[in-house]
């Protein structure tokens, strides 16, 4: 938490927070390996470039599916907090 405005000399001085939702998705290993033998793709910059667009796809896929889940309040097993019981 971020120290108070003031300095106070009394214990327990207040403490004012503000909560946001963070979300945060883990998605399944990109296979690059592939794209770096691809031989369509002879110059370096052209596997770079495959190589963030393949990324640029899954980041994409796992932003929009957590957005739809925050929004629908659904969020199903796959979007839990394990540490809150």
């Amino acid at each position: 938490m971020p120290p108070p405005a003031t300095k106070e000399k009394a214990l327990g001085e207040e403490r004012v927070t503000n909560h946001a939702p963070c979300a945060i998705a883990v998605g399944p290993e990109l296979q690059l390996a592939a794209v770096a033998k691809d031989e369509s793709a002879a110059d370096k910059e052209t596997r770079v470039s495959k190589m963030g667009a393949l990324a640029h796809e899954a980041v994409t896929v796992l932003y929009k599916e957590m957005v739809a889940a925050m929004e629908s309040g659904e969020h199903g097993d796959a979007y839990t907090q394990p540490w809150a019981t």
